[in-house]
């Protein structure tokens, strides 16, 4: 057993009283203090009232036939002009339902077997009305297609399957397939909801598409589209424009955006699986270019090591703890057909202009850009994620909060990236080709190549990244833990196998760094490497191996009456180590083996 010298590596111990360090990069960048985040209401005030998404009406599946009108259908173009209800069967080989009553009044429409097919314009026509309910009847197929270019009939832009000017519903225990060769499936030019019922829906561009609001509460879904799946824009109030989804399933194969809102994206509950820009394949194998400092490490995503599953440390005999688009995107216009194409296009797998929330859920999403994306706040607070992308995992120009959740992102260009990110619970496994955890101000800075939100990111105050819970587990080719401000660690438990070449660092901050709680173990290269900083209250081990250690090599904490205070095994090869975790205590010896080699750190 060697005792630490510092000539030969690098050694501190951070606590309350004293400290050294170690530091390979300036920290003159910033003059910041650390941030107080223990309010985190600290986002926009935009949120949904969920308990206004749906009326009685929306949810009401029920009729009583004797009091419908009934309607049979005779190959021919139909007019309803008188509000009620309406008992719809038959067919129509090249025509429509076309509905034309004073804004006052309200249709319903209850699909019996319904088959309509329109070359020139959409099968069902919402013209005018206060509102319109389609309901599916119990145990019925109805199906609903345009197999031709759109003729203007009148001054509306009709260009989808099913088109309303008005607030629509759908609902039913029935089926309903929508095949749009030609431009979108489901069109509203103000609220769309739908509360039951199952739908198959396969259309050139947008699937289901709203300019006032998507709001799903129950069905089952399943979508083919060119352009996104599920999407809500409004140009002219930042308040409208949003999806809400309460439930469901979804199977979703989308070549732009799964589920894009201009406005707000909540998801309440439900189940995904979701296929973006052909999957994660597709993107972008990133390089820094000309505009971006050279890293050398970085490498593709094809080379990542192929035991992707990070491994639970094991600390089952440690004492306990002391208590303590071919289209546009994003704004890419209003639903219709005078869309104007751009040069960049969007495959994310959820994509907000506002706020992202995610309550519950069980998602499957491969994407071959960001998987969850949001241009100001990404919230989860609970849900299971099977996640792989060409790009980001999660990224949000302002803050990513992860609060639950079981999610584990298999492949990636940055796993999590925010301006500031903080992680209070739940279980996060990552694989990055860059960084694990970014916080950095701005746009996107992964869109390298032409991706969408291409930008610069520098050094910023605000940015932190916080963990304060949960239990974390990085595979990073960049840097593992990436700060462009501050780094505080006051909980949870923290894990990364980080880069290979001295470029970068499992752990990289440009303001302070500060541990006074939780366990934290960093492995990767040592020419970056940093330590915590003397504000810390908790001890921590900055330490280098003589020679590099071989991937899979044990990292193993031991007081010196021989209890095992931690182990690690990191994926890949390393040469320096940052671990801390409550047992360290001031003034006290702990043994330290890092794969071949065992040092006393005193």
């Amino acid at each position: 057993m060697n005792k630490i010298i510092a000539t030969v590596v690098a050694c501190c111990l951070f606590f309350s009283m004293t400290g050294c360090s170690k530091i390979a990069k300036s920290n003159t960048d910033t003059n910041s203090s650390i941030p107080d985040t223990s309010d985190l209401d600290n986002t926009s005030d935009d949120i949904l009232n969920v308990a206004s998404m749906f009326t009685e009406r929306d949810m009401e599946t029920e009729y009583d036939q004797t009091e419908c009108k009934q309607l049979v259908l005779k190959n021919q173009n139909t007019t309803i002009s008188e509000a009620g209800v309406y008992l719809v069967s038959g067919e129509i080989a090249d025509g429509q339902i076309i509905i034309d009553v004073n804004k006052s009044e309200k249709v319903q429409l209850i699909l019996d077997n319904v088959n309509i097919n329109c070359s020139i314009s959409a099968a069902i026509y919402v013209k005018s009305a206060d509102k319109v309910f389609i309901t599916l009847a119990n145990e019925s197929q109805n199906s609903l297609s345009v197999s031709g270019d759109y003729v203007a009939v009148d001054d509306n832009n009709v260009d989808s399957a099913i088109f309303s000017k008005e607030d629509i519903t759908f609902n039913g225990n029935g089926k309903l397939i929508v095949n749009a060769q030609y431009g979108h499936g489901i069109v509203a030019k103000d609220d769309l909801a739908i509360t039951s019922g199952e739908y198959v829906i396969t259309a050139e561009n947008h699937g289901i598409s709203a300019n006032d609001s998507v709001r799903i509460a129950e069905g089952n879904f399943n979508i083919t589209s060119g352009k996104d799946a599920i999407h809500a824009e409004n140009t002219e109030d930042e308040a409208l424009g949003f999806v809400y989804i309460a439930n469901g399933n979804y199977e979703i194969n989308t070549e732009l955006d799964g589920i894009s809102a201009s406005s707000i994206l909540q998801i309440d509950d439900g189940n995904f699986n979701i296929t973006t820009g052909g999957g994660s394949e597709n993107g972008n194998n990133y390089s820094r270019n000309d505009n971006f400092m050279q890293r050398p490490d970085q490498g593709d995503m094809q080379n990542m090591p192929e035991d992707e599953q990070m491994q639970k440390p094991n600390r089952d005999n440690m004492p306990e703890k002391p208590e303590g688009e071919k289209i546009q995107r994003p704004d890419q216009g209003e639903n219709n057909s005078e869309e104007q194409a751009t040069e960049t296009t969007s495959e994310k797998g959820f994509k907000a202009g506002g706020n992202l929330i995610i309550n519950n859920g069980d998602f499957n999403i491969d994407s071959s850009d960001d998987i969850i994306h949001s241009n100001t706040n990404v919230h989860i607070n609970g849900g299971v994620f099977e996640l792989a992308s060409g790009d980001d995992g999660i990224h949000a120009d302002a803050q990513v909060l992860i609060i639950n959740g079981n999610i584990n992102i298999t492949k990636s260009y940055e796993g999590i990236e925010g301006q500031n990110i903080e992680i209070q619970g739940g279980t996060i496994q990552l694989v990055a080709s860059d960084d694990g955890f970014n916080s950095a101000g701005g746009a996107d800075q992964s869109g390298m190549g032409g991706r969408p939100g291409m930008g610069s990111f520098d050094a910023d105050a605000d940015c932190y990244i916080k963990i304060s819970g949960g239990e974390i587990y990085i595979n990073a080719s960049g840097d593992g833990v990436d700060s462009n401000g501050n780094l505080i660690v006051t909980g949870g438990e923290t894990f990364v196998s980080g880069p290979t070449n001295n470029g970068n660092g499992a752990v990289d901050y440009n303001g302070e760094a500060e541990i006074t709680g939780g366990i934290f173990v960093a492995a990767g290269s040592s020419g970056m490497a940093q330590n915590f900083g003397n504000s810390s209250t908790q001890g921590s081990i900055l330490i280098s191996t003589q020679t590099a250690q071989t991937a899979k090599s044990p990292i193993t904490l031991k007081d010196l009456s021989g209890n095992t205070l931690l182990t690690y095994t990191p994926k890949k090869e390393y040469s320096s180590v940052v671990i801390s975790c409550p047992e360290i205590q001031k003034g006290e010896s702990y043994t330290l083996t890092l794969g071949t080699e065992t040092k006393e750190v005193a």
